[in-house]
């Protein structure tokens, strides 16, 4: 009786062997098939760390040595690394903002207003974060006065910036900065932005991990000067607006240092598809993407677009996969961390993922 027990239990294990190997192939092959641009990625990834590491250098900066809500242990100057890595951002003396966080536009009599709101908004959100405005419009001089660095659009396609050079010069502009951004021209932030990338820089798990932070933003009807004139007005006004689902589309993205956007297509905001792109490409070659809906509150002015928007489909040309694709893997739903409130703290979160993630 053992005896045949004990076959019993070889043949068993053998067959699950057998199916989780299988299970295996079929999933790496699956993967092969959608990333047209991994062996690229790969190859850069894959160089000796010395020569990867000095070429990253001068984009990598330390993380604030403040102790954040969720460091409670750590000390002032933290030299835990995250799990499972032994590889730590190269260490610097110097401190710079949380963020420098970047929009561009081109003005039209629709958004005055809009613009206006923005221009007064963000200036609050020194000296956290500095404000860099990419465009060719003439911009007054009062809002120099507020911080603002305005820079000119230097790499365009038919009039529509490209979002990799903006990141570049960004990090040309602020070297010392933890945090790099992009977002679109008519949302207002509050000071949860700044609670939430405080969270983000402070957290052990995340210390030497590549991360890519998108949200979803408030749609918000009817946003005056006086709603955009404080953190409390806009959080009032938000209340009245609604919340965009998130499986369409990004107006924000938050990066570390060494995000590799030297490597990025020269895709173009203000076109389709670029920002479900972007998060597909994040999710494939290996960042943590963070959903920060739940703690940062990005308010969107809703306001008429010019009727003349001019072809949105120029991003088509440089992206391979196909669009239904990227709406299904490239939302924000798809991020494989969220952040939470804890009481006043910021806490993180893995959630369960769709299944419209994988297919």
């Amino acid at each position: 009786m053992k005896v045949k027990a004990s076959v019993k239990f070889i043949i068993t294990l053998t067959g699950c062997i057998g199916v989780l190997l299988y299970l295996g192939n079929a999933y790496l092959q699956r993967d092969d098939t959608d990333l047209p641009m991994q062996r690229h990625y790969f190859n850069y990834r894959q160089r000796p760390l010395n020569s990867q590491q000095n070429s990253l250098n001068s984009k990598m900066r330390p993380l604030n040595s403040q102790q954040g809500p969720l460091n409670s242990q750590q000390g002032p100057q933290n030299s835990q690394q995250g799990p499972q890595n032994s590889q730590q951002r190269p260490q610097n003396s110097q401190q710079g903002p949380l963020l420098t966080l970047f929009t561009t536009w081109t003005t039209t009599p629709e958004r005055y207003d809009v613009y206006n709101n923005t221009l007064r908004n963000w200036p609050s959100l020194q000296p956290s974060i500095n404000i860099i405005v990419f465009t060719n419009d003439v911009i007054p001089d009062k809002y120099k006065l507020l911080g603002w660095t305005i820079r000119p659009v230097k790499h365009q396609v038919n009039g529509h910036p490209v979002l990799k050079y903006m990141f570049l010069e960004a990090m040309e502009i602020q070297p010392m900065s933890k945090l790099y951004g992009f977002s679109n021209g008519d949302l207002l932030f509050t000071n949860s932005l700044i609670k939430t990338l405080h969270a983000v820089v402070n957290s052990p798990m995340l210390v030497n991990n590549t991360l890519m932070l998108v949200g979803q933003r408030m749609n918000t009807p009817d946003v005056s000067k006086e709603d955009a004139g404080s953190w409390k007005n806009i959080t009032e006004a938000s209340k009245r607006g609604t919340l965009m689902k998130n499986t369409l589309g990004i107006d924000y993205f938050i990066t570390t240092p060494d995000y590799h956007w030297k490597y990025i297509p020269e895709v173009q905001v203000g076109q389709k598809l670029y920002d479900n792109w972007l998060v597909f490409d994040a999710r494939r070659t290996g960042s943590d993407v963070i959903d920060v809906t739940r703690t940062l509150l990005a308010v969107h002015q809703d306001a008429p677009y010019p009727k003349h928007h001019g072809k949105m489909n120029h991003n088509r040309d440089l992206i391979t996969e196909n669009p239904r694709l990227l709406y299904n893997r490239g939302v924000v739903a798809c991020s494989n961390l969220r952040t939470i409130k804890d009481g006043q703290n910021v806490r993180f979160k893995r959630p369960k993922l769709p299944r419209h993630c994988f297919g």
